[in-house]
């Protein structure tokens, strides 16, 4: 049987090399040479996605925080919406590696409670577009944004659950996360010295859908006293990376912790560092408290082991960030000062925004909502705000848009990741798998995180919440396989342990 198997793989391999072969020849003959060379790559990735499946999800995950930059245009210039990106790209050829290796192996297709749930949300959200209190062109657009990245979490969190089988996959899926974040934090630093990579936003769309590099930030001018440059690396908001880095900078201090019994790592230090200093460019809140949150979670659970030497390295770095890289106490207030952050405008007009949300809820149809995508169009209604908006608040979108259906299979959604995250952390500690237990641990604290980031953010957009949320059932499985070898049940052959 064995041997069979290897004869049938080394025929996939052998027939896949002959098709690229054949592609090769007709690209080269028929392309200008620049593009030439990018579909030559381009079908090299292809082949390796298509022999070895897990290549296709660490790339998919690598590309998730390049989507806008990575994305083509298929209708011309004013169709800003209706793009694909790379990252879509490598998700349906890695599906389609995954289908090819299902068909061969055969072996047994994961399905979650988490799956039907999501399931729950699309049909809300299709049914609350119907009745939605307006179908203008830009909102339905919207809504449709919104409804396709729901499908994207189904995408996300099946093809992840049935494709990670092992605990090395897991990390080579962090280590691609922590690179991507250093990478993205050093280009971060070139946008904020270099002038011609800031970004004047002039529309509306400009504002949800551009990526703006590094932009002047007038709306606080009033309360500290000047215009704050905010960085958004190669991602669509200063915001939007924030909450990258408020997942990497965790997994960074994760692996840091590892190390602390043998020699020092300088780098994973300095990569920490470069992380950062890319939040504090941002000048995001609710990034940073964040990130403090999840760190405070982390030390309660003993992830990170507080030393006097750590204590005086965070000082240490915050004194450099403030008179090196931000070359200024009075624009930390933006971040840390109290005073200033209840003054701040974007303060009130968060709150006006909720109080506006529940108003919408309360007038409108209870079960579905207003109409996903439709929380701007109202605005103008409830609220004195001189300008359509979105709601800036995850939970807020939810209730105002997709109603009380919309509230239940989210509510659910989370209650199964927390479920999850509590099982895989009471066997790996149970079996003395610390590594694991500890990464589990670190991720239970991210997921926290991204539920109160949702407070200041729409966070509908990003791929970071059904990773996290994906990887909480895949460790519940792994410690389930943990718990069957240890106490030698005949359940463990029913498992994949490749």
């Amino acid at each position: 049987m064995r041997a069979n198997l290897e004869i049938s793989r080394f025929s996939f391999e052998k027939t896949a090399c002959v098709l690229l072969g054949a592609v090769f020849g007709i690209i080269l003959i028929i392309l200008p040479i620049k593009m030439s060379i990018l579909a030559v790559f381009g079908s090299i990735i292809t082949v390796i996605i298509l022999i070895r499946t897990e290549v296709g999800l660490l790339l998919t995950i690598a590309a998730f925080p390049f989507e806008i930059a990575g994305n083509f245009n298929l209708a011309g210039a004013n169709t800003a919406f209706q793009t694909i990106s790379v990252v879509k790209i490598l998700g349906v050829i890695t599906a389609l590696s995954w289908l090819i290796h299902l068909s061969k192996k055969r072996y047994k297709i994961v399905i979650s409670p988490q799956l039907f749930v999501i399931i729950g949300l699309i049909l809300t959200g299709i049914i609350s577009i119907y009745f939605g209190t307006y179908h203008g062109e830009f909102y339905v657009k919207k809504a449709m944004k919104y409804l396709s990245m729901y499908i994207i979490y189904f995408a996300i969190f099946f093809m992840m659950i049935n494709i990670i089988k092992s605990k090395a996959l897991i990390q080579n899926i962090i280590f691609v996360l922590i690179f991507i974040a250093a990478i993205s934090s050093l280009y971060s630093v070139v946008q904020r010295v270099v002038p011609r990579f800031r970004v004047e936003i002039k529309t509306k769309e400009d504002d949800y859908y551009r990526s703006h590099g590094a932009i002047v930030d007038p709306t606080e001018m009033t309360t500290i006293g000047f215009m704050v440059i905010r960085t958004s690396s190669i991602m669509a908001h200063p915001d939007g990376f924030a909450l990258f880095l408020a997942l990497t900078i965790p997994l960074t201090l994760y692996r840091f912790e590892l190390s602390r019994d043998g020699p020092p790592k300088i780098g994973w230090f300095l990569i920490l560092i470069m992380q950062f200093i890319g939040l504090t460019l941002t000048f995001c809140r609710g990034g940073t408290y964040t990130v403090f949150i999840i760190m405070m979670l982390m030390v309660i659970k003993r992830v990170i082991k507080p030393s006097w030497e750590k204590i005086f390295i965070v000082i240490a770095a915050f004194a450099m960030l403030s008179i090196l890289v931000l070359n200024s106490k009075t624009a930390l207030n933006r971040l840390f000062d109290p005073g200033h952050v209840v003054k701040a405008y974007s303060f009130h007009g968060r709150l006006d925004l909720i109080r506006a949300g529940v108003k919408m809820f309360i007038g409108n149809n209870w079960l579905f909502g207003i109409g996903m995508g439709n929380y701007d169009y109202n605005l103008p209604l409830y609220s004195n705000i001189p300008f359509t908006y979105e709601p800036t608040n995850e939970y807020t979108r939810i209730l105002s848009e997709m109603g009380l259906l919309g509230v239940f299979f989210s509510l659910a959604l989370y209650l199964l990741t927390y479920t999850n995250f509590k099982a895989a952390e009471k066997r790996f500690k149970k079996y003395n798998e610390l590594q694991m237990y500890y990464l589990t641990i670190t991720l239970h604290a991210c997921f926290f995180g991204f539920l109160f980031y949702g407070l200041t953010q729409v966070t509908l957009t990003r791929k970071e919440l059904p990773i996290v949320m994906a990887l909480a059932f895949v460790l519940k499985q792994l410690s389930n396989k943990l718990g069957a070898i240890k106490s030698k049940k005949p359940e463990i052959l029913k498992l994949d342990t490749s």
